[in-house]
């Protein structure tokens, strides 16, 4: 089957799609559940038949929900399908003229519309070792990045390309949508957990390239190549802008695609092809990606992973070239429809401004429906609400000592994250294949309302209010890479996807209303029992809270609750496989701003465990 989420009379709704003998049309499972009285009235061959299919006839809102009914309702589903298929177009199609939508006359969003996971892979081409002749080693270790969902634009949606000549590229993904809630999952059981597969566009924009090295100098000299954390940023950055990441039509379910390591991909700019390649050129397969993340992490039904550049790494677009209402990029993995976008330059090139204002301010769909739903600003901090989770790196005095990492006093390094690492103040649960771990103490701020292009100036009257945060640190995934390992591999397995365990981020449930001048200054201090006792200051932090809300917002839109933190500052404190087994318990606090206690280790912790408390 193949399910699309579209908008009708303004309302996102979401079905399968049914072939006509005369095209394609979208079905909504509520409509045709709603309508059943027609199909059941007196003179019908149906009329003494029980014709429900959800047995409550109250069908999921979105795709994402339908799916946590996992193969109950993927059955269900498949008897409603199997039964419009021929009552619409050999019993009476009156009747279902109603509910079926032809699919050019519907707006398609992406499938998954505002996914919890959009954990995009890179370097998972054999180019990257096969065009590299100083490579020596590589960990099959899946590297990528989480994409906000302010990201995710649908088919025949504008992505909007900054008034400025930076260079960008593209590429077609092979996109995968997960169906089920999983934790530990072994790579052979992997598929059970898929839903289907998706086209997704992979577009990168050299925006924050710009912003650490704004003059051209010669490699040696740039700063994004002195450490993996400052690369990571500038380019991944890029990734994480309004509307590039693109994806749909459709989610195809995975019965339809006997080998997702056999289709042909497609790529396209104004009708004209620009790169052809194959989905079995990956080095890592979905099996291992799947198996790796919830080894330490819990995936659920709607996430969305994109395994990464099949063909050309970054097509690149002309940037003298201004595009022109109408100008599209397209990709298309066979099985699995087209994907179209048109581009946009905005600023004085931008063609959809007297059309529609509201798009000129908020181009990400996502936002766009928060905030026409009165969601666009906040007055208490709700982990429930929150959409994106911020951590900034080697943002502090000593981080040269500590980490190797050239102070930047002018932008941060950072990089988005999955909400599940983040819980409040209480306990939460090490994973199993945990042995060792870091703790940091740290210092971070909720964002209060829809923040675009904020000023520092402005930044203030953004922030909601700050809270301390403690972090663990799971040192098993750098324990287990092959070294020497590459810098990117290095520091994602060991600061980066360390801190993606479920609920491993705890702030307080109470964030305090300060000013950024009444938190800087203060005394930090962290202490677990069995462990030690550190202290820092907040005036250690070389990068504020005002500036970063301002660097990001410039390219990627802000939500009301999401939680940034500043990163960790000096000192860690340490624990071994022994205290994790056993259990922690500890506290930490910053004066004037708050404190609070925690615990931490494996077994029956009963914790609010990130995602699980929403």
């Amino acid at each position: 089957m193949k399910l699309a989420t579209y908008l009708q009379n303004g309302k996102e709704k979401w079905g399968f799609l049914l072939q006509g003998p005369d095209g394609e049309y979208i079905c909504s499972p509520q409509d045709v559940e709603d309508n059943l009285y027609q199909i059941k009235k007196t003179g019908t061959c149906f009329r003494l038949e029980d014709m429900s299919f959800m047995p409550d006839g109250i069908w999921p809102e979105d795709i994402a929900s339908f799916l946590a009914l996992e193969d109950e309702g993927m059955a269900i589903l498949r008897r409603m399908y199997d039964f419009m298929r021929h009552y619409a177009f050999e019993q009476d199609a009156f009747w279902c003229s109603r509910y079926l939508v032809p699919v050019e006359e519907a707006q398609l969003k992406a499938p998954i519309p505002r996914p919890r996971i959009y954990w995009g892979l890179v370097a998972n081409c054999p180019t990257f070792c096969r065009l590299d002749s100083n490579r020596r080693y590589y960990n099959l270790v899946p590297q990528g990045h989480n994409r906000p969902q302010s990201c995710c634009i649908g088919t025949g949606d504008t992505m909007i390309l900054e008034d400025t000549n930076f260079p960008l590229g593209y590429n077609v993904e092979l996109g995968v949508i997960i169906g089920r809630r999983g934790r530990y999952v072994k790579a052979k059981d992997a598929m059970r957990y898929v839903a289907g597969y998706t086209n997704i566009i992979d577009m990168e924009v050299k925006d924050y390239f710009h912003e650490y090295d704004p003059e051209d100098t010669v490699s040696e000299d740039r700063r994004t190549e002195k450490d993996f954390f400052l690369a990571a940023t500038a380019s991944w950055g890029g990734k994480k802008t309004d509307c590039r990441g693109p994806m749909g039509p459709y989610l195809v379910t995975k019965d339809e695609i006997i080998n997702p390591y056999d289709l042909i991909c497609y790529t396209r700019q104004n009708g004209i092809r620009r790169d052809r390649c194959w989905t079995g050129a990956l080095m890592l397969g979905i099996e291992r990606a799947i198996e790796y993340y919830t080894s330490f992490a819990t995936i659920y039904p709607g996430d969305v992973l994109h395994m990464g550049t099949m063909g050309i790494d970054g097509l690149g677009l002309n940037e003298s070239v201004i595009p022109a209402p109408g100008d599209t990029l397209e990709v298309e993995i066979e099985k699995l429809g087209r994907l179209s976008v048109q581009i946009c330059r905005a600023g004085k090139y931008d063609w959809r401004t007297s059309a529609d204002p509201f798009n000129e301010r908020y181009p990400a769909p996502s936002v766009r429906e928060a905030v026409m739903a009165g969601k666009g600003e906040c007055d208490a901090f709700s982990l429930k609400e929150t959409r994106n989770f911020i951590i900034c790196f080697g943002n502090y005095k000593t981080c040269m000592e500590e980490e190797g990492l050239i102070p930047v006093l002018d932008i941060p390094r950072f990089l988005n994250n999955p909400v599940s690492a983040l819980t409040v103040d209480g306990g939460t649960e090490a994973a199993m294949r945990m042995t060792e771990a870091d703790v940091s103490m740290e210092l971070a701020f909720v964002v209060k309302k829809v923040a675009s292009k904020v000023s520092e100036e402005e930044a203030e009257d953004y922030i909601l209010g700050y809270s301390p945060m403690v972090s663990f640190l799971d040192n098993s995934l750098y324990d287990e890479l092959n070294k020497p390992a590459t810098p990117q591999e290095a520091g994602l397995t060991k600061s980066v996807y360390s801190r993606w365990g479920d609920g491993y981020n705890m702030i307080s449930a109470e964030v305090v209303k300060k000013r950024e001048d009444e938190v800087y200054g203060r005394r930090m201090r962290m202490e677990i029992a069995g462990a030690g006792c550190i202290t820092a200051d907040t005036g250690d932090y070389l990068v504020a809270a005002r500036r970063i809300l301002s660097v990001i917002s410039r390219h990627t839109t802000l939500m009301p609750n999401d939680v940034i933190t500043l990163g960790r500052i000096g000192k860690l404190l340490h624990l071994d496989a022994e205290q994790i087994q056993n259990g922690v318990t500890g506290s930490v606090s910053i004066d004037g701003v708050g404190e609070f206690g925690f615990s931490f280790g494996k077994g029956e912790w009963k914790g609010a465990a990130g995602y699980e408390s929403k």
